[in-house]
C-alpha cells in the first residue's frame, strides 16, 4: 500500500485484482470476495502496512499494535476512524 508499517487502511473492493485466474491452488481475493458475497451482504476489507514480508520474520511491534488499535475500533463501532486507501 506504501504506508508506514503498522498504518492500515480500508481497501475499496474495486481497487482489487481480477486478472488472476481460479486454480486447484489459489483464487484471487476479489473472485473470494466476489464468492462470499452471496453469504454476506457486507464485506470491509482492511489492510496493515507489513514492516518486512521477508520468509521466517514474526510479525513486528508496528502491525502487533495495529491489530490491537483495529480490535478496539471493531469492538466499540468506531469504523468511521479507518481511512479509506
Amino acid at each position: 500500500m506504501g504506508l508506514e508499517p503498522g498504518e492500515f487502511r480500508i481497501i475499496p473492493l474495486d481497487k482489487l485484482s481480477d486478472e488472476d485466474e481460479f486454480n486447484s491452488h489459489a483464487m484471487s481475493l476479489h473472485k473470494l470476495i466476489n464468492y462470499l458475497r452471496s453469504f454476506i451482504p457486507e464485506i470491509v476489507l482492511i489492510g496493515i502496512e507489513p514492516k518486512s514480508i521477508d520468509f521466517g520474520e514474526s510479525i513486528s511491534f508496528e502491525v502487533a499494535s495495529a491489530v490491537e488499535e483495529l480490535k478496539s475500533i471493531m469492538i466499540s463501532g468506531s469504523f468511521e476512524k479507518i481511512k479509506m486507501l
